[in-house]
């Protein structure tokens, strides 16, 4: 877990053709999580996961930040995605998102978090 412990994952931003990742992804922090000092130095990759299909779902966007401080800190900002679609989540194992899944099914979303 050592070496996801740096990525979140960022769902529902709108995919388009030739999207520049690193504004799309600055534009977010910047719009709705308001974090106002937010650099795109302080993300080591970024890309759109799984393969470009014409779905209504746009795929989500893996951040792999360079320092633990800056996550936690986007971390604990993602209250203020509320309303917007915007949603942010931990890049867990298989396992462990099965095992999440089944736990929020049974006890509710409410009740049921990662960290």
């Amino acid at each position: 877990m050592r070496g996801r412990r740096k990525i979140l994952l960022l769902h529902g931003v709108p995919e388009h053709s030739k999207e520049d990742t690193a504004q799309v992804v600055a534009g977010v922090m910047l719009e709705h999580v308001k974090i106002a000092d937010f650099s795109v130095a302080a993300v080591r990759r970024f890309h759109r996961m799984g393969r470009n299909s014409n779905g209504s779902k746009p795929r989500p966007i893996l951040l792999k930040l360079r320092d633990v401080e800056v996550r936690d800190r986007i971390w604990f900002e993602k209250t203020k995605l509320k309303g917007s679609g915007i949603t942010l989540s931990e890049f867990l194992t298989k396992t462990r998102h099965d095992a999440f899944m089944m736990a929020r099914e049974k006890f509710g979303i409410s009740n049921c978090w990662t960290q």
